[in-house]
């Protein structure tokens, strides 16, 4: 049998602060829906429609491409402000897609590519 005795001071009462909640910020205003250009790429129908109203309802212009190649295509057809990438897509995936957006783009500002 083992035993063993420690011998610690007694600590004094923390104080509790409390905490205040997380400030809470509204989604954006509809008046910004002219200024927030989004391109979402995803092949599945229903991400694209779930996606596509979440964004909406922060304030954003949403435009859809189906794949990586309708993607690039609709990239050199309009400036986007953000562009969500689904990485796995038939035909062209994500990966290909933001290189090919990336050789297109001027050097300088980069649209952000969220995958």
């Amino acid at each position: 049998m083992f035993s063993f005795m420690l011998n610690f001071p007694i600590a004094e009462p923390e104080v509790v602060v409390p905490v205040q909640p997380p400030v809470v910020k509204p989604p954006l205003s509809g008046a910004l829906r002219d200024y927030i250009r989004v391109l979402l790429v995803e092949d599945n129908v229903v991400n694209q429609k779930l996606a596509a109203r979440l964004l909406e309802k922060l304030g954003c212009e949403v435009a859809i491409a189906n794949d990586g190649r309708d993607a690039i295509e609709m990239f050199q057809e309009q400036l986007y402000d953000l562009v969500f990438m689904d990485c796995q897509m038939p035909n062209m995936d994500g990966f290909v897609a933001t290189h090919e957006i990336r050789r297109l783009e001027k050097t300088g500002d980069r649209t952000p590519i969220i995958g």
